[in-house]
């Protein structure tokens, strides 16, 4: 139950317990009201209700942080996604805590998390790897908006810096022809030759196997990739790889 506290005429500190933290103590919220003590009570009730319902969902979650936020998506989606993605997920996320990690879900604004994010510009990273942070940081405050844990709305208007839009160096065709012909001594030739001319993935190359090559037609058909780093084949990550 929310309490009242006297600060003056018509003057209320209305103050909500929130329940206890990782390390038992207690959290509360207060906020000064202004009006008659009927008035108070019944903003109070509303607050706590508010608070506890819509933007905390169950009582265990309103202590919770990002960092448990954090915890409990990679738990959740850990069997539903590839290795590769998991620890791409799990290193930005680490990569996160020191920064956003001890904010309180049940208070969380988006220009809290808009100043914390802010800081990652100091920190020499590619503009590229700031993205990806926020990308995936957005995806975990999706999850946990799902479960009631955190307000699905609280990033907006919190975006990263401006990717700006750079030119590749690429082979003419000629300068292509000059480059398969100077790679017929290399030992990985036709998995050069391969990427020169499909414009697959070097993931969807090695991860070829003779089933995948129909000769009859001239035609290679890609259903699944290799992950270089555990050296296993897997499925393609999109319907749309199959091709």
């Amino acid at each position: 139950m929310a309490q009242l506290r006297n600060r003056g005429s018509n003057v209320w500190q209305i103050v909500i317990y929130l329940g206890k933290d990782n390390e038992g103590k207690k959290q509360s919220q207060s906020e000064t009201f202004y009006g008659s003590k009927p008035q108070a009570k019944a903003y109070g009730n509303d607050l706590e209700k508010e608070l506890k319902r819509n933007r905390m969902g169950p009582s265990k979650s309103v202590a919770f942080t990002i960092n448990d936020l954090f915890n409990k998506w990679l738990t959740s989606i850990k069997s539903t996604i590839s290795i590769r993605t998991y620890e791409s997920y799990e290193y930005q996320t680490r990569r996160l805590r020191p920064f956003i990690g001890d904010l309180q879900l049940y208070t969380l604004t988006n220009f809290q998390l808009m100043e914390r994010l802010q800081l990652l510009e100091n920190e020499k990273l590619a503009i590229r790897t700031i993205k990806d942070f926020h990308t995936t940081l957005r995806t975990a405050i999706n999850w946990g908006s799902v479960f009631n844990l955190v307000e699905k709305d609280v990033l907006n208007g919190v975006k990263p810096p401006r990717l700006e839009r750079k030119s590749r160096d690429v082979f003419k065709l000629n300068e292509l022809g000059v480059f398969i012909v100077n790679a017929k001594g290399y030992k990985y030739y036709l998995v050069l030759r391969v990427l020169a001319l499909t414009g697959m993935r070097i993931s969807e190359v090695l991860g070829l196997t003779w089933s995948n090559v129909d000769f009859d037609h001239d035609k290679i058909k890609i259903t699944q990739s290799a992950d270089l780093k555990h050296r296993v084949s897997k499925e393609t990550k999109t319907v749309n790889s199959l091709r």
